[in-house]
C-alpha cells in the first residue's frame, strides 16, 4: 500500500528525538504518579524527564492525532464528509458527538468533534472518508476503507519515526493488538505540534459552528487545561489531548509555549482510569517543572 500512502515527507522530522534519550530524570527529587510519563523541549531537543520511555503502552484517545495528522496529507479542511455506516464500527459505549447518517460535515468540523469532544465518530468519519480519497474510490466499502488508511497512517508513522507503535483503529478504543510507547507519542506530539491545523484547534476552548444540514452545534474542549476560568486551567497551553480506557488508564498530552517561545510536551500514561482529576494534577506538576515554576 506504500503508493497509495504516498503522503508529503518533506516537513517531516529527520531526527524524531534530537538530544538525550535518559530514562533518568534529571533531580532525584521529581516524581510523578504515572507509570509512563515525559517531559520534553520540542525547541531546544532536550528529554527533561522520562519514565517508562519505551515501555508498552496503551494510548487510548492519544491514538486521534496520528488519525488527525495522517489525514490532513490526505483530506482537505473544506471537503465535504457524507456520514455513512462507517458508525457501525463506533462502540456502544464510546464517546461521539452523535453524528448521524446521511448528515454532512466539512473534514474541519469533523476534526473539531474528533479533537475537542473526543467524538469516536469523528474519527471513524475522517478516517473511512480519507481511506477511499486514498484509493482513489469514494464508493468505497467501510472496512477495505478503513483498513487502508490504518494501513497508511502506520506507514506514516513509522515515516516519521515511531518505532514500536501498531494502531489499529482510528479512535483508540482499546484493542490488546494497538499499542504505542511514550516515545513513539512524543515523536508523533512532536510532529503534530508542526501542524498549525492540529494546534489551533487543540487549543481551542469551544467550536460553535453551523453543519451543512443547517444545524448549529457546539463542540467543548475536554482538556481541562484549556478551560478558561477552570480549576486546572494552565496558561499558554496548546493542546493537545486526552485519552482514557480502564486499560489505558488515563492518559494526557499537554503541550505550553513558554514565556521565551519554547515549545514544551509532557505526557501522563496509566494514571487510575476512575479518576480523571489525576492526569490533570500530575501534568501541571510536569509543566511546572520544566518551566521551573
Amino acid at each position: 500500500s506504500s503508493d497509495v500512502c504516498s503522503s508529503d515527507l518533506a516537513e517531516l522530522i529527520k531526527d524524531p528525538l534530537s538530544g538525550t534519550v535518559s530514562t533518568t530524570p534529571l533531580e532525584n527529587n521529581f516524581s510523578t504518579k504515572a507509570p509512563h510519563a515525559a517531559i520534553y523541549d520540542m525547541t531546544t531537543g532536550e528529554l527533561i524527564f522520562a519514565k517508562g520511555l519505551t515501555d508498552k503502552i496503551y494510548p487510548a484517545s492519544t491514538t486521534k492525532l496520528l488519525t488527525a495528522l495522517y489525514a490532513l496529507t490526505i483530506a482537505d479542511l473544506d471537503d465535504v464528509c457524507t456520514i455513512g455506516d462507517e458508525l457501525n464500527k463506533v462502540a456502544s459505549d464510546a464517546s461521539t458527538v452523535k453524528l448521524k447518517k446521511k448528515e454532512k460535515y466539512t473534514i474541519e468540523q469533523l476534526m473539531y468533534g474528533m479533537l475537542l469532544s473526543s467524538g469516536n465518530d469523528a474519527a471513524y468519519s475522517i478516517a473511512t472518508f480519507c481511506g477511499r480519497k486514498a484509493a482513489g474510490n469514494m464508493s468505497l466499502d467501510v472496512d477495505s476503507a478503513l483498513a487502508l488508511f490504518m494501513a497508511c497512517a502506520n506507514e506514516y508513522g513509522r515515516q516519521i519515526g515511531m518505532l514500536n507503535s501498531h494502531f489499529t483503529v482510528p479512535d483508540g478504543y482499546h484493542d490488546d493488538e494497538h499499542y504505542t510507547t511514550v516515545y513513539d507519542m512524543l515523536v508523533l506530539s512532536k510532529a503534530v505540534l508542526q501542524n498549525a491545523t492540529i494546534v489551533e484547534i487543540t487549543s481551542t476552548y469551544k467550536y460553535v459552528f453551523t453543519d451543512l444540514s443547517g444545524n448549529l452545534r457546539e463542540y467543548v474542549n475536554r482538556n481541562a487545561l484549556v478551560v478558561p476560568d477552570g480549576q486546572y486551567y494552565y496558561p499558554n497551553v496548546i493542546g493537545l489531548k486526552t485519552g482514557m480506557t480502564s486499560a489505558a488508564g488515563n492518559c494526557l498530552i499537554a503541550a505550553v509555549r513558554s514565556d521565551d517561545d519554547h515549545i514544551i510536551v509532557t505526557m501522563v500514561f496509566g494514571l487510575d482510569s476512575k479518576s480523571t482529576n489525576v492526569r490533570y494534577t500530575e501534568s501541571i506538576k510536569l509543566l511546572d517543572y520544566a518551566l521551573g515554576k
